[in-house]
């Protein structure tokens, strides 16, 4: 935790930032909301940080001290929902440990969870609506918690979507072991559940005009065209990339193929264990090839299937996310970082949107020309992009 916090001001400040930094610099100046297509939370709440804002890096430094929070809230909520998911099995909580560690101790989340992204509150409300959606098999009152969690969640990200489906998977998956199912009161948790999330999107959508002037939020079908763009343009060849940081899942898995065989002969309990492990990671595979591997910090997401207990194993669900992505050329501004001795210094190179030529903006250093080979960084296994 200390190294996390001392990394906050010595990580390179990375562009993805100042983009969304940017769009609540915009949305400030302009009052229209700024927000990639997006629900726009995630700029919202960063309009503190650039109200009056002189020094950019210094400001993102600031809101990172805050993503800290989130970051915590996302561990301390992935470990409580694997505990809970797992409870009908012995040493639950060590096992929930294992996959936090399995997620946390991978250089794509140690590196990209310092930054300032609408991933980590997104993740974070999603896993705490989880254990909320849990909770809620002994008291359905549980489930309108949950779905005001993965409302809130969906206006800082869609990403928690694919959290929500992890979450639903355990849900389906704690009764399945338990072999407890209500379908009385099934139903009334998954109404509540999906009455109260509506209700927060609703309500946002009425009293969002009362501070800022809404606009169009992306559309599925320009959603589904990134995402085709990517899988075609990028493929998956940062999945391959990360494999060598990935050494304890892979040994895992072969432990979970190994244990396969040995269990299908087991009593039906372990079956039941089994056929769970499995469909958490169909889960990420469907994930992970959908959102396709464009960008490391998506392992945040991909990375939290695990399957439960005996094969202990943590696999499947965290890859990258368009996230900040998506429009190369039209959101935000691009950044490159370079050292320079003693600090980090981030040479941005796109004005934003509506502010014309000569006039200053609200996060210096703009240019007006952007680099060739913008988007061409070097990878390292270890760390991702340059």
């Amino acid at each position: 935790m200390v190294a996390h916090v001392i990394a906050v001001f010595t990580e390179n400040i990375n562009w993805d930032e100042f983009a969304l930094l940017s769009r609540a610099a915009d949305t400030l100046r302009t009052g229209q909301l700024s927000a990639g297509g997006r629900p726009g939370l995630g700029a919202l709440i960063l309009i503190p940080f650039v109200d009056g804002c002189s020094d950019s890096i210094a400001a993102i430094r600031s809101a990172r001290l805050l993503w800290v929070g989130f970051t915590v809230a996302l561990v301390w909520g992935f470990w409580t929902l694997l505990a809970r998911g797992l409870e009908t099995e012995e040493r639950s909580a060590r096992a929930a440990a294992l996959g936090v560690a399995l997620l946390v101790l991978v250089p794509a989340f140690l590196r990209f969870s310092i930054q300032v992204r609408t991933d980590q509150p997104a993740i974070a409300l999603g896993l705490w609506g989880g254990v909320a959606l849990l909770a809620s098999r002994r008291r359905s009152s549980w489930a309108l918690l949950a779905g005001i969690l993965f409302g809130i969640g969906y206006l800082f990200s869609q990403k928690v979507v694919y959290v929500a489906a992890l979450a639903g998977l355990l849900v389906v998956g704690d009764l399945f072991l338990r072999r407890e199912l209500r379908v009385e009161r099934e139903l009334a948790r998954a109404g509540l559940c999906l009455l109260s999330g509506t209700a927060i999107l609703e309500l946002y959508r009425a009293i969002l005009p009362a501070f800022v002037e809404p606009v169009a939020v992306q559309s599925v079908s320009a959603g589904l065209g990134a995402f085709g763009f990517y899988r075609a343009d990028f493929g998956y060849a940062f999945y391959v990339r990360m494999l060598p940081t990935l050494i304890p899942q892979l040994i895992l898995m072969a432990l979970l193929l190994n244990a396969t065989g040995k269990m299908l002969r087991n009593e039906d309990g372990q079956r039941r264990l089994l056929l769970l492990a499995w469909a958490i990671l169909a889960l990420g595979i469907v994930v992970g090839l959908f959102h396709a591997g464009a960008f490391p910090y998506f392992w945040m997401t991909l990375g939290q299937s695990r399957p439960p207990r005996r094969p202990r194993l943590h696999l499947g669900f965290s890859g990258r996310t368009v996230d900040d992505h998506s429009s190369r050329a039209s959101q935000g501004f691009p950044a490159r970082t370079t050292r320079e001795p003693g600090v980090h210094r981030a040479q941005l190179h796109e004005r934003p949107r509506g502010i014309p030529p000569g006039a200053r903006p609200l996060l210096p250093g703009y240019r007006e020309s952007p680099p060739r080979h913008v988007w061409s960084d070097d990878w390292s296994p270890l760390l991702g992009p340059r």
